[in-house]
């Protein structure tokens, strides 16, 4: 063998250096396209989900379409590139030709907007032809960047990988350095970028860094040495021996087996993604946009470390099939011992609130630091095995790009149908924790058919494998419980006696959230919850919002047209209660409601009849389980009146909902002189997060005002908006709202007088306008609501001043007065109308002073400012409702002092404050209750006992007292009344280990022998 010359070896460093600062820069070029593909990831879902829709077959409509590009990429440019002389010159092509694709998809998405409207018009009774229609249209939209995108990998191996020697090393680089920068495109584009940008400028930015990419490869590839004559290029770092096809490391059958096994790795590793996030979903954890991010940037993170701990072992000579059988077994026992870690996010995140609410950082940090402990070490294994899989199968050299592309491709396909089967088949069939059971399953399964296969193990090795896992396939079967509920992290265990908790009367996993139905145990009440966000309920709060959500925007309609509306639609569900008391309204024809979740729609059905009264079965009401910005955007009818009765927009996916394009796109739908409401929160909201929604509202409804119902201290508002000035005629309200149907629903919650309802005026338009002056307009390209509000929750997580708020609001609110147009149909009666609408709005700001008293527990002042409520208004409910409560606070303030003091002044005192309140509100429990609990600690059990059961039978929606009753019946020796109570609170709450105990114990008490 003939040896280099000594005078060739300084120019042969010089060369082998240069080519080494190629490879680094190379490998940073790699790391700046992961960086720009998830980047437009991003953003390119959120243009397509503003137009196709959130559910989750439309997510996953996107989705596949995306990976499905990326798939045919990394198998096309395989192919091509092996064909090239030139693998940097088609690489930096591959880059212009996204950055001009990137350029125009707004305008692309623009266009396929009005071909999408169409299309869903003419197939709206079709679901399937629908969504066939739909993947056609994104797909055709995504085939060329993703393709691109995909044909990257291959390309970029054909010339990076210089050596048979060094494939796993090389590949495993690339697909790091890829990864981990695709793990930074999520993240800045979801925590910073698009709020600082706004959308479609992040897809700019994305474009902008392929051209630097392109432009780079483009002069890397002018420098490139040239291809000798067999094609090949020659460079000083290849050693002639080494330019040769390596031998395959295994038989032929063994590398397809190894391929379908990365295949279906793929099919798992997207299957955990959805199915954990779900997971993480409907515990609370991952709810906002950031979240989100940090899920996917975790995931990819993973990729990115496993593929990067493995680049150096894979090409010494290893057994590479025993490795990855090895991996594939592991990530499917790992994913089994995290699980329960999973179910504890619950008692993490409510160690958390307290400690770390306040600050996002913190929280951000934290949230962060959990989802790594959960995800990274299946996602780390993962990771590991596209560097195996490639130097086991691209053997042949000459083929580098054909086979890495295979290898991609199958990857990315795997990908695709692991995607669509955990939404679609495995939660809804299985549920969530079977759903990881399963996929883990399929790893141990595929790793023992790799070590199976494996041509050079012995038995004795392959059997002494398979014994091993048996032992853990039953402890798994075993100890892993198969009936776990992910609930929510706010959702503390049932603690009947200390008046918390609850009890779990409905749980449902879909495709996109999960549905739980609380019935709480103190006040007997019951929520209906979205992955843990309570979106309605029996209590009075939330009563009052359902029904003031449905009955004002209608009162206003016809105060303001002269005439009432014909058609409503009505966007979320809920338990139905505002469907129903829509339905009430006899002169509506059509009352439409769309709701995103099916569960909800059965959830209601089953757990709130009393508050829907079967509103389904009404002929002129329809429900649509759909998405509401698709609906609204592809709608041919028109309606008087639309109301966004949405959730809180600082969880993910809300925020769209109040943007201004959104109510562009309602207003479209409206009559000419149509009205439309929003429901509005005040808590856990910041001042620059509400002036965002009221600019993007009154960019498209100039006149809005705002609402707040003023029967108690209600956190939620209304937005009520018209293309011109509100006008009330009030006659026509009076006389709508003494529709009998119509004026018993709102006297439920005390809004019955039309007066007192429209004292609940919050702020005019010119407020309005005012309180959002200099605020941002949030809008689908400059989401900023969908980043601030998260970060506003976190804040006021703790100690929300959300009365502070209303303070300020309401201290430049205006008067409802001036939109009055007609107080009565003679002058007597107009001016009594408007004398009794000024003492109503009197009236509204001394209860609201009088709540807020109540609630700081400054009984006393509650009681003064009640007082003072009563003198303008005797009559009205509400203020009796808060006098009482505040004469029961001073009450037990007063006993309390007298326990402590021994002065039997203050026991006759709180006696009779208590029975004065009776006397004016017969039926109010509290000061029933009051009195008995005085009773038994002066010792007169039995009074105690008739008390309590008057309470219980004036509120019956208390647990607590039928559990407390139960001990006092107890106490007197009448077991069998305790037991027909403790029984009554099982029918309830069934299952719940502190009745069933109390219960155990009074039957032991009344046992014969017990009492001898």
């Amino acid at each position: 063998m003939s040896k280099t010359p000594a005078v060739e070896r300084p120019q042969r460093t010089e060369l082998a250096a240069r080519d080494g600062g190629e490879r680094s820069l190379l490998l940073l070029l790699f790391f700046l396209s992961g960086v720009a593909a998830l980047i437009y990831q991003v953003t390119w879902f959120r243009m397509l989900h503003m137009v196709f829709g959130v559910t989750g077959f439309a997510m996953a409509t996107v989705l596949s379409a995306f990976m499905a590009g990326l798939a045919l990429g990394n198998l096309v440019g395989g192919r091509i590139i092996d064909r090239r002389k030139t693998p940097l010159l088609f690489f930096a092509c591959l880059q212009f030709g996204i950055v001009l694709f990137a350029v125009a998809f707004p305008s692309i998405v623009g266009g396929i907007t009005a071909v999408f409207v169409q299309i869903r018009r003419v197939w709206h009774g079709s679901f399937y032809v629908f969504s066939l229609m739909r993947f056609v249209l994104v797909f055709g939209v995504l085939l060329v960047p993703t393709t691109l995108m995909g044909a990257t990998l291959p390309v970029l191996a054909r010339h990076f990988v210089r050596r048979p020697g060094k494939l796993g090393a090389d590949v495993g680089a690339l697909y790091s350095v890829n990864n981990w920068g695709a793990a930074l495109g999520a993240l800045a584009a979801g925590f910073v970028l698009m709020e600082l940008l706004g959308v479609r400028e992040t897809s700019y930015v994305a474009a902008a860094i392929n051209l630097g990419i392109g432009l780079s490869a483009w002069t890397l590839s002018r420098r490139a040495p040239a291809p000798d004559a067999a094609g090949e290029i020659v460079t000083p770092a290849r050693a002639p021996e080494e330019e040769a096809s390596a031998a395959p490391l295994y038989p032929r059958h063994v590398l397809h087996i190894v391929l379908w096994v990365f295949a279906l790795e793929g099919f798992t590793s997207l299957g955990y993604e959805v199915v954990w996030t779900r997971i993480l979903s409907a515990s609370y954890v991952v709810i906002t946009t950031y979240a989100y991010s940090l899920v996917v940037a975790t995931f990819i993170a993973g990729l990115a470390i496993g593929s990067l701990l493995v680049r150096r072992y894979i090409d010494g000579g290893k057994d590479l099939l025993k490795l990855l059988g090895g991996i594939e077994i592991a990530v499917g026992v790992a994913a089994v011992l995290l699980l329960p870690l999973f179910k504890f996010s619950e008692q993490v995140f409510q160690w958390m609130e307290p400690r770390l609410a306040g600050s996002w950082v913190m929280w951000t940090a934290g949230t962060a630091g959990w989802l790594a402990l959960l995800i990274l070490v299946p996602t780390v294994l993962m990771g590991a095995t596209f560097p195996i899989v490639s130097k086991i199968y691209a053997t042949n050299f000459r083929q580098l790009g054909r086979r890495i592309g295979v290898v991609g491709c199958l990857d990315t396909v795997g990908s695709i149908f692991g995607a669509f089967a955990g939404a679609f088949v495995m939660i809804p069939l299985l549920g969530m924790q079977k759903s990881v059971l399963a996929l883990a399953a399929l790893n141990v399964a595929i790793g023992l058919a790799v070590i199976f296969s494996h041509p050079r193990l012995n038995w004795k090795w392959k059997s002494i494998v398979a014994a091993a896992l048996v032992p853990v396939g039953i402890a798994a079967c075993l100890l892993v419980p198969t009936d776990v509920q992910f609930l929510p992290w706010n959702s503390a265990d049932a603690d009947i006696e200390q008046g918390r908790g609850f009890y779990i009367a409905d749980y449902k996993e879909g495709v996109d959230a999960t549905v739980v139905v609380r019935h709480h145990f103190a006040s007997d009440h019951r929520t209906l919850d979205v992955n843990g966000i309570p979106v309605a309920g029996t209590g009075r709060v939330l009563k009052t919002t359902q029904k003031v959500q449905a009955h004002l925007p209608l009162l206003l309609y016809e105060a303001h047209n002269g005439k009432p509306a014909e058609s409503v639609l009505t966007i979320g569900l809920g338990s139905g209660s505002t469907s129903w008391s829509l339905a009430l309204h006899d002169e509506l024809k059509r009352v439409h409601c769309v709701e995103l979740l099916k569960e909800v729609k059965q959830s209601a059905q089953e757990n709130f009849q009393d508050l829907n009264h079967n509103v389904f079965d009404v002929p002129k009401y329809h429900v649509f389980i759909e998405d509401a910005r698709t609906f609204v955007l592809a709608s041919e009818k028109k309606y008087d009146v639309i109301m966004d009765d949405s959730v809180h927009p600082g969880f993910q996916g809300n925020a769209n909902l109040y943007s201004r394009d959104f109510f562009s796109n309602c207003r479209q739908c409206l009559t000419e002189r149509g009205v439309m409401s929003v429901w509005i929160p005040v808590y856990r909201i910041s001042d620059d997060d509400l002036k965002m929604i009221f600019n993007a509202f009154m960019d498209v409804f100039p006149h809005a005002t705002l609402w707040l119902p003023n029967n108690g201290l209600n956190k939620h508002m209304v937005l009520v908006g018209a293309s011109e000035k509100l006008r009330i005629d009030l006659p026509k309200m009076i006389a709508r709202m003494q529709d009998e149907k119509v004026r018993e629903d709102l006297a439920v919650v005390d809004l019955d007088d039309p007066l007192f309802l429209l004292g609940s005026l919050l702020m005019d338009e010119e407020a309005l306008r005012e309180f959002s002056r200099g605020g941002k307009t949030h809008t689908d390209n400059h989401p900023y609501l969908a980043f601030s509000c998260p970060r506003s929750r976190c804040r006021y997580g703790v100690d929300d001043p959300w009365l502070d708020r209303i303070d300020r609001m309401r201290a430049s609110s205006g008067s409802v007065i001036p939109y009055v147009t007609r107080f009565g149909r003679d002058p007597e009666e107009a001016q009594g109308n408007r004398q009794r609408l000024q003492t109503q709005i009197k009236l509204t700001d001394i209860l609201r002073k009088a709540y807020r008293l109540f609630y700081s527990k400054k009984g006393n002042e509650a009681l003064a400012e009640a007082e003072r409520g009563l003198q303008l208004d005797g009559r009205n409910k509400s203020c009796l409702l808060v006098w009482s409560q505040s004469e029961c606070l001073v009450a037990q303030g007063e006993f309390r002092a007298a326990l402590e003091l021994k002065r039997k002044e203050l026991v006759q005192s709180a006696i009779r404050r208590c029975s004065g309140v009776l006397e004016k509100n017969p039926d109010f429990a509290m000061a029933h209750w009051t009195l008995g609990r005085i009773a038994l600690k002066t010792g007169n059990l039995n009074q105690a006992i008739m008390s309590a059961e008057k309470a219980i039978q004036c509120d019956p929606e208390r647990a607590t007292r039928r559990y407390s009753l139960a001990w006092l019946y107890t106490g007197r020796g009448d077991f069998q009344k305790a037991q027909e109570q403790l029984r009554k609170l099982q029918q309830i709450f069934p299952g719940n280990p502190t009745v069933e105990k109390r219960l155990e114990e009074v039957r032991a008490l009344a046992r014969p022998d017990f009492q001898q």
